[in-house]
């Protein structure tokens, strides 16, 4: 085997490996769903003492999840989306889930 064939198959190798490890860390709806409600929060519970009472009565009704939007779970097996309306506002890889767009 030549040392291009040799350098190929290492690197398909690695390839496999980070792939292994990306399917198997993919973050599930519920952790999409969590950490988008966790967001949906921060932002409506600002920094004073009413508006943080009220984002408290407002979780415990369960108001984020009745809020009307359609989000919609995408799994890439390597990594995953959240999206509203067609646009991505959440990313998972890796075990991690970002938040893609401040209007949620």
């Amino acid at each position: 085997m030549g040392k291009l064939a040799s350098r190929l198959l290492i690197f398909l190798i690695l390839l496999g490996i980070v792939a292994a490890v990306a399917f198997a860390m993919n973050p599930s709806e519920e952790d999409h769903k969590t950490k988008l409600y966790s967001a949906i929060q921060q932002k409506v519970a600002g920094d004073g003492i009413i508006e943080k009472q009220i984002s408290k009565l407002a979780e415990k009704a369960g108001l984020l999840e009745k809020t009307g939007v359609e989000y919609e779970y995408q799994n890439y097996l390597v990594f995953s989306t959240m999206k509203k309306e067609g646009e991505a506002v959440t990313l998972g890889l890796f075990g991690k889930i970002f938040v893609l767009d401040d209007s949620i």
